[in-house]
């Protein structure tokens, strides 16, 4: 069985065109903080975040 990390962006309440720009970064900097842990797929879709 596979563990899941699932993150909820219920606070990120941005509107327009420089939500996508802050999920990114965030995205970017999970990838950094976790990558001397191992390879891990990250998937972004409808403000939640799995790892």
């Amino acid at each position: 069985m596979k563990e899941i990390i699932l993150l909820k962006l219920g606070e990120l309440v941005l509107k327009g065109l420089n939500r996508r720009v802050f999920e990114d970064t965030l995205v970017k900097n999970i990838r950094r903080r976790i990558s001397p842990l191992g390879k891990f797929n990250i998937r972004s879709r409808q403000s939640t975040i799995t790892v």
